[in-house]
This record gives C-alpha cells, sequence and structure tokens, in this order.
C-alpha cells in the first residue's frame, strides 16, 4: 500500500496480478503455490499419458493382438456359470471375469481397487472386450461396474471353471518348466490355508465372538504344480472334519498324476491320504515327512542312517546364498528295509525309502551358524528308481516352493485381509488370486530383465497383460 501504483507492473509479471491476493496471504505461500490447479491437473494429464505411452505406443497394434480374445475365451468349451445363478446380467460373464481377473494382476485388491483400475483403462477393455455395456458418456470406453454389480459377478461363476481356466493357461507352462528342469516325474504338492480375516454369520448356538469366528472360518486344500507353482484344483474342507479327508477327496477325483510323486505336510502323513495317492494313478507315488507327530518313527529313521551310514544316497547342494545366509543342503537316501518292522508299523506296507533332508545355515554377517535343520521323509519310491536322491531333493524343495507361495498371496495379494460371508464368493476371490499369479508368472519369465511380481502390478500394465493373456491362450491352442 505503501509503494506508488505505477511501480507495481515494473516488480512483477502482469500474469502474477499481486494485488488479487489476499491480503493475509504470507509471501512464504507464494513460492508453495507455484502452479495453478488448472496447471497441476494439466501435469497429472501428461504424466499419465507418458506413462500409457510408455507402456503401450501403438493402439491399433493393441486391438490386432486382442480381436480374437473374445473369441477364444468361448471357444475353450467350460461351463462358466454356476447352477445357483442361471441369471441375466448386463455384463457378459466371462468378458467381465476376464476383466477382474486383469484389474488384480494390475494391483487391484479389492472391489473399489477393481473399480479404480477398470475406469483408468475402460478404453483398452473396450477394444478387447467389444461385448462389454458401453459407457454412455463416452462410446469409446466400457462401462464400469457397481460394487454390488462386481459381486453378482463374481457370484455367478463356477469354481470348476476357474479351475480348468488355470489348467488350460498352465498347461503349455508346466511343460516348459519340466523340459527346462530335465525332470523324468511330475511333482505336486498338497497344501492346506485358511485366510485369517474371513468370517461369516454367526452361529447362534456359540455366544462368544470369537469362537463364532474361528468355527466357521473357511479352510481350502490345494494340489499344486510344482513347476510353476500352477495350482491344479482345490477341495473346501467341511465343518467337523480335518484337512485328511478332504485330502484323500481330492486326490481320488483326479485322473492325470500318472508317473507322479506327491508331497505334503505332517498333518497328512496318515495311511487313509497315503493309501488315496497311490490309488490315484499307475506308478504314482508319495512323499509324506514323519515329524512330531510320528516321534517313535522319526527317531529309529535317524537311528537308521547313524547305523547305516555307508549305504546311502546322497545329493548335496554347496554354497547356497539367499537372504544374507549361506545354506548347505543335503538329501540322503536309504531302503525302509534297514528298519524294524515293528516301528515302522502299517507303513511297513507303503514306505519303501527313507529320506533325511538336512539345512545348514550360516549368517554371512556374523558368521554365526544355526542349529541344523533334520527332516525325515517316507515315500513310496523304490530305492532302484533311477536318480533317486536328486529326484527327492527336487521334491523336498517344491513344497517349500508352496510355502513361498503362500506369502506372495498373503502379502502381495493381501488374501489374509478378504472379508466375505459367503462362502463361494470367497472360494472365487481365491481363485482369481491364483490365477492372477499365474499370468504373473509367465510375465516375470518372459521379462528380458528381473522384476518382482509386486513390481508387475501396476495399473499401468493393464494392456500389456491382456495382450499376454491372448499370447499365452493362441499359443496353448496351437500347441493343441
Amino acid at each position: 500500500a505503501q509503494q506508488p501504483q505505477d511501480a507495481q507492473p515494473a516488480q512483477q509479471p502482469q500474469d502474477a496480478q499481486p494485488a488479487q491476493q489476499p491480503q493475509d496471504a504470507q509471501p512464504v505461500y507464494k513460492e508453495l503455490l507455484r502452479h495453478s490447479p488448472e496447471e497441476f491437473e494439466q501435469m497429472r494429464q501428461a504424466a499419465a499419458a507418458a506413462a500409457k505411452a510408455s507402456v503401450i505406443n501403438d493402439f491399433d497394434a493393441f486391438v490386432e493382438n486382442t480381436r480374437d480374445l473374445t473369441e477364444m475365451l468361448y471357444d475353450l468349451d467350460i461351463d462358466w456359470v454356476y447352477f445357483h445363478y442361471h441369471r441375466k446380467h448386463p455384463y457378459p460373464i466371462i468378458e467381465s471375469f476376464t476383466a477382474f481377473t486383469i484389474c488384480v494382476v494390475c494391483g487391484a485388491n479389492t472391489y473399489r481397487g477393481v473399480i479404480r483400475v477398470w475406469k483408468a483403462n475402460a478404453a483398452f477393455f473396450r477394444a478387447a472386450f467389444p461385448n462389454l455395456p458401453v459407457d454412455l458418456n463416452d462410446p469409446g470406453k466400457a462401462r464400469v461396474p457397481s460394487l454390488e454389480g462386481l459381486r453378482k459377478i463374481l457370484s455367478r461363476l463356477n469354481p470348476a471353471a476357474i479351475v480348468a481356466f488355470i489348467q488350460v493357461l498352465a498347461c503349455s507352462r508346466i511343460l516348459d518348466d519340466m523340459m527346462r528342469n530335465d525332470a523324468h516325474r511330475p511333482i505336486f504338492a498338497l497344501d492346506g490355508k485358511t485366510d485369517r480375516a474371513l468370517e461369516y454369520e454367526a452361529d447362534a448356538k456359540i455366544k462368544q465372538h470369537r469362537q463364532r469366528h474361528l468355527h466357521k472360518r473357511d479352510y481350502i486344500v490345494t494340489l499344486f504344480s510344482h513347476y510353476g507353482l500352477v495350482p491344479v484344483d482345490q477341495e473346501p474342507v467341511q465343518r467337523k472334519e480335518n484337512e485328511n479327508k478332504a485330502c484323500v477327496r481330492l486326490v481320488s477325483r483326479q485322473d492325470n498324476l500318472q508317473g507322479a510323486i506327491i508331497t505334503s505336510d505332517a498333518v497328512n502323513t496318515v495311511e487313509p491320504v497315503a493309501q488315496a495317492i497311490l490309488s490315484a494313478g499307475p506308478d504314482v507315488h508319495c512323499m509324506l515327512p514323519i515329524k512330531g507327530n510320528n516321534p517313535k518313527k522319526e527317531e529309529a529313521a535317524k537311528t537308521a542312517f547313524v547305523k547305516h551310514s555307508n549305504e546311502v544316497l546322497e545329493y548335496r547342494v554347496e554354497d547356497e546364498k539367499g537372504h544374507g545366509r549361506k545354506e548347505v543342503r543335503f538329501v540322503q537316501c536309504l531302503p525302509a528295509t534297514v528298519m524294524d518292522p515293528k516301528d515302522l508299523g502299517p507303513w511297513a506296507k507303503i514306505a519303501k525309502t527313507i529320506v533325511l533332508a538336512q539345512t545348514i545355515s550360516v549368517e554371512e554377517k556374523y558368521g554365526y551358524e544355526r542349529q541344523p535343520e533334520t527332516r525325515i521323509f517316507f515315500s513310496s519310491l523304490p530305492f532302484s528308481e533311477p536318480d533317486l536322491a536328486h529326484l527327492v531333493y527336487t521334491a523336498v524343495r517344491a513344497h517349500w516352493g508352496v510355502e513361498a507361495m503362500h506369502y506372495i498371496l498373503d502379502v502381495t495379494f493381501k488374501q489374509d485381509r478378504i472379508k466375505h460371508k459367503c462362502r463361494h464368493l470367497h472360494q472365487i476371490r481365491v481363485l482369481i488370486n491364483k490365477l492372477a499369479l499365474v499370468l504373473l508368472r509367465y510375465e516375470a519369465d518372459r521379462s528380458t530383465t528381473p522384476c518382482s511380481i509386486a513390481d508387475l502390478r501396476t495399473e499401468g500394465n493393464v494392456p500389456k497383460m491382456l495382450g499376454l493373456l491372448s499370447d499365452v491362450i493362441r499359443g496353448t491352442k496351437s500347441a493343441a
């Protein structure tokens, strides 16, 4: 106010217009608010356009690559609709399920996250799936479903159809991994998992909330293929039963396990599970751990390895480094006949080979050697099996790979935070997470630079993942 009016234009440019600023504004705000809201919006749009251009440079090429994706999905001959939900819906089930899966692949862990990714990539979904409803405000984009619409889409899906779809996508990956590892036997792993955040409607017979919460928690047993960590099939554990009965049902209905080795946790080291595995097909074998659930058998097996140390077959891996540790792993095999039949008990008719697996770990930073980890396994593989020690070592490591995959589902996909009051919806969400993980592993394998699963889960990867899905289905059909 003390300066003359004719001096103001010389001190500041005309576009600054200091006279229009509020009187109570401090000078420091002029440094922080350098850009107007319109400029911020322009910068945001430019950054989004640059990110999209870095992912895909030619929209016409994307359309050409995915133009037959819908036709290929319908040609898979899969019954997608769950028998309880044959009702009309504006969103076609196959295209909607595929779009939902791609959104989960690209970082969406919740329904709101799926809507956000769908909205940001509506043009790509419209180009890849012409049958999706059109956005009334922009005909070039697909309409974004509501929260209730997404739940209805998932509730119409058949879980067996998603399992069949995973098997179709993973067929070539399993074969490629088997050829890469030069394996002469497929390896499968049985493992059960329950999500901590899952809860159902309250049971009137149980009064305490915590007991209610645990009573109706869903528990699912899955059969994984070691090659690619692909889920082959899954079976929910029914009420008032344990994991063993679900494993028996799951293994008994498989018809493509010829020549396979099936591993599991110690909780399934029981005769019904072992007999179901041996009866699953010709030349199918089991390899089950013996831990604290059978202390006498475990101690007798360790004593046998001490007495017959000159007869063992051994396979050893030296200097395996990772996570700040230097590890030495080895397995030793002995024929089961070296043990007393009284110690084996009913397993005398099942076990043909006993296996000792040990890991010696040293912390590289401090030079501290941990207590060696030793595990005993009973296997129905004959002791005369070619390259037995190497095959057993691969099977032992395969089961640890499944446990690592559960960590990815819990941490990266936030599967432990899924909350549903419908058992059917929960099974669908779990299967979609596993399907998304299969696609991400495909992309990680064909990537020229090392990348993690979390790095690939970005919204900008939607066109890349749609193109990957088209390439995988096209390659599977050409191989068939």
